[in-house]
């Protein structure tokens, strides 16, 4: 079933294979939510900065 050298070859298929399947949720679900909190931050500091100045 395997040939010759395949044996050596797994660990870098593995570690291929983890890198992409790490930086697809990386980019595709962590980007987003953080952008979000900061956003929110954002917000909550320019109201802040805001309410400082009506003062």
């Amino acid at each position: 079933m395997f040939r010759v050298g395949a044996d050596t070859r797994r660990p870098l298929g593995l570690a291929v294979v983890g890198g992409l399947v790490f930086s697809q949720f990386l980019t595709l679900y962590l980007t987003p939510v953080f952008y979000t909190y900061m956003e929110s931050w954002q917000t909550k500091l320019q109201k802040r900065n805001w309410r400082k100045q009506a003062i």
